[in-house]
């Protein structure tokens, strides 16, 4: 279970393992979707996995 500062953080795991991808488009939307998962409004929250 991964926990975020805003609660689910289910789709964390699609996106860091997104990040590897070769395709630079999937790379990026991965990232973005970190980012809106630990962060909000220049804050940037602990995330911890279980």
């Amino acid at each position: 279970m991964i926990k975020t500062g805003f609660g689910g953080g289910k789709k964390l795991p699609v996106a860091i393992h997104g990040l590897l991808s070769e395709d630079e488009a999937i790379a990026a939307a991965s990232e973005q979707e970190i980012w809106r998962e630990i962060g909000q409004r220049g804050f940037v929250y602990e995330s911890t996995y279980k």
